[in-house]
């Protein structure tokens, strides 16, 4: 048995910044990140809460090795599982703990 048995491609979308003492922009960036990842459907239609407060509806918990990476609220993946072929679709929550990584799918 394979601890990450799937795998999910995020492509993660870091908008442009301003510094607040100069006023300078900073561009955004695009990056991608590809990883192994363990994909758990949403089978009893639990909802989580997101970054405004608001209960939302998702279709899968996304546990991953620990990670450094943030990816934000929004972030596109394609992910490809052993039981489900491959799904697609964005990032509803994200959240680097102390153990492991997930993401709301």
């Amino acid at each position: 048995m394979t601890q990450y048995p799937d795998s999910i491609v995020l492509t993660v979308i870091t908008p442009a910044s301003q510094d607040t003492t100069t006023g300078i922009w900073t561009a955004g960036s695009t990056s991608t990140l590809t990883t192994a990842c363990r994909l758990e459907p949403n089978g009893t239609g639990r909802q989580m809460m997101g970054d405004d407060g608001v209960l939302r509806d998702y279709a899968y918990t996304c546990y991953l090795h620990q990670m450094t990476t943030v990816v934000p609220t929004g972030s596109t993946y394609v992910a490809t599982t052993l039981n489900n072929g491959t799904i697609s679709g964005s990032v509803k929550r994200s959240n680097n703990g102390q153990l492991n990584s997930r993401l709301w799918l």
